[in-house]
């Protein structure tokens, strides 16, 4: 039975990512500003993972929502129009 260093073959990962490295470097240098901005201004920071969130709260309701439109009929709506109400009166919404 091979062991687990008998089975892992050390050249994949450099022949994996091949001409892409340079995207893979790109990249871990965005993060390392974008992290370097994040220390130095948390509010921003916090700012932008709040919208971030928030939008992919919105669009996940939005996918879950618009097949029950199509497919229930009256009883969606209902359901469309009291989550929008909702939304509206609360203080968090805009």
């Amino acid at each position: 039975m091979p062991t687990i260093f008998e089975t892992v073959n050390a050249d994949a990962p450099a022949t994996s990512f091949g001409h892409r490295w340079g995207w893979l470097l790109a990249l871990g240098i965005v993060q390392i500003i974008a992290g370097g901005i994040a220390i130095a201004v948390p509010v921003v920071a916090s700012l932008a993972a709040v919208a971030v969130f928030g939008a992919v709260l919105v669009v996940t309701a939005i996918l879950q929502i618009a097949p029950r439109i199509q497919g229930e009929g009256v009883a969606t709506l209902c359901m469309v129009w009291a989550w929008r109400i909702a939304c509206t009166h609360s203080p968090g919404c805009s």
